[in-house]
């Protein structure tokens, strides 16, 4: 309550709430949304993420609800949130670049900004965490929602201690519980398997979160050879194209060696003679390195899949039947059609829609398994943690955190060293901002940082020389 009136009482134009992990942010939104246009103020709400926005807001009644991307793109978005209130939730994820623009926009269109999140969590990809300079250097003092809802009794209270930054009681706390289990290597994803059907089975709507990739790979086949067991999943299974991000950077991009015969060239945004979506493949058609800031570089892989698979989308797009596929939804694979493509539903109980996605859409990969990132927002009933030394170097106490904390009754934990985890995820991953890099300087050196700053903000890829460093260190 508290935080909704100094939402709408407040006559700042950024005003932030933040809140843990479950603890009602959401539904403190909602009562802020159904007051303020009680009084003639509208809210349009935004998130970083399509799942965020599309999937999570507009179910929670924000149904016009987009991805900050959109409306730092779209003139229509942009003159549709004159005079109203911008919401944007899971703003921790929002970097420095993006939050700026944000703020160009609502001084522009005499707009109010609430930024809703958690810098506890996930912070954001792109450079400097926007939600913590506003509140460490600018002095902006959230309203604070402290009581976790999602959670009861003793799991509540292991999540109030890893959202506070107790991490080695609230890990003490779930290991009590008898919720962190070390198994050895060889039988370790075949008893998180077992965890998650029996789960499942149970009715529990279950999400399995792991760290890595490459850990998350390995958990996957565990879960579909026991599901085939079980007679869940289909032996029929077939083969369609994965396109895998091959991450490379503007320069690499511009670089012929950088590519190989096969990989496929999508443009996320026209250019000229090519148009938004359009593919190019390596060896068929001829590389624009002129063209490298407007297209992403894929490579080739096949999926197997079957009925009863559940898969994740990882790049926006459409299916045949013109419905929206958005990053990072999940569905399950119902059938094939006699074409070949993937008849697949909703597993979110928010959105149960069937919807056929074209057997050559490439942009998708299994999804039993998802990372720490991609879990942020979610909640379940039950949540599996596969979290061994192979994905300790990506490990921290966000990461364990957000995972631990998705869950409504139950958070397992299967590891291979209970020890050696507990240092892995005591850890923070805050990166050093420029704003806090330079604070202690001489005028000297904080000049020769920030010019470099100003540069790479620009776009130019300087980095800070050889020279520079030995003066920054110098001063420390």
């Amino acid at each position: 309550k508290d935080a909704v009136r100094h939402v709408l009482h407040s006559r700042d134009r950024v005003t932030i709430v933040r809140g843990a992990a479950g603890a009602g942010k959401t539904s403190a939104m909602q009562e802020v949304r159904e007051a303020a246009e009680a009084s003639g103020v509208t809210i349009h709400a935004f998130a970083p993420s399509s799942g965020a926005s599309r999937g999570v807001l507009r179910s929670e009644g924000f149904h016009d609800a987009d991805t900050v991307a959109a409306l730092l793109a779209n003139p229509k978005l942009q003159d549709k949130v004159r005079g109203s209130l911008i919401l944007i939730d899971e703003a921790g994820l929002v970097g420095m670049r993006t939050m700026n623009a944000v703020f160009d926009l609502a001084a522009k269109q005499d707009a109010r900004v609430l930024l809703v999140g958690d810098e506890r969590q996930h912070g954001p990809v792109e450079r400097g965490s926007a939600l913590r300079l506003l509140e460490d250097e600018a002095g902006l003092h959230p309203a604070e929602i402290k009581e976790i809802q999602r959670q009861k009794e003793r799991y509540k209270a292991a999540i109030e201690d890893l959202s506070e930054g107790r991490t080695a009681k609230g890990f003490k706390r779930l290991d009590d519980l008898g919720w962190i289990r070390e198994i050895d290597d060889e039988h370790r994803d075949r008893a998180l398997a077992t965890a998650y059907v029996d789960s499942v089975e149970s009715g529990a709507s279950t999400l399995v979160v792991s760290p890595t990739h490459a850990e998350g790979n390995r958990i996957t086949r565990a879960i579909r050879h026991t599901l085939r067991e079980r007679g869940i999943l289909d032996a029929d299974g077939r083969a369609f194209p994965e396109l895998i991000p091959a991450n490379l950077t503007l320069g690499q991009k511009r670089d012929v060696a950088s590519y190989q015969s096969g990989d496929v060239l999508v443009f996320h945004q026209n250019a000229t003679g090519h148009r938004k979506g359009e593919r190019l493949v390596v060896g068929q058609n001829e590389v624009p390195f002129d063209l490298a800031e407007r297209f992403t570089v894929y490579r080739q892989s096949r999926l197997d899949l079957a009925p009863g698979d559940h898969l994740r989308i990882t790049r926006n797009g459409r299916s045949v039947d013109n419905k929206s596929l958005n990053n990072g939804d999940l569905y399950r694979v119902d059938h094939f059609t006699p074409e070949g493509d993937l008849v697949v539903s909703g597993i979110d109980k928010r959105d149960r829609a069937t919807k056929t996605i074209p057997m050559d859409y490439g942009h998708l990969t299994h999804g039993f398994v998802v990372t720490s990132h991609a879990s942020q927002g979610k909640t379940v009933d039950r949540v599996i943690i596969g979290q061994s030394s192979r994905s300790f170097a990506a490990s921290s106490k966000e990461q364990f955190y957000v995972s631990a904390s998705r869950a409504r009754k139950q958070a397992l934990v299967f590891t291979d060293d209970k020890d050696e985890l507990l240092q892995a995820v005591s850890h923070g991953d805050e990166r050093i901002s420029g704003t806090e890099l330079v604070a202690g300087m001489t005028d000297q050196h904080r000049r020769i940082v920030l010019d470099r700053l100003a540069e790479q903000q620009r776009g130019a890829e300087l980095p800070i020389t050889t020279r520079d460093h030995e003066g920054i260190e110098h001063e420390r």
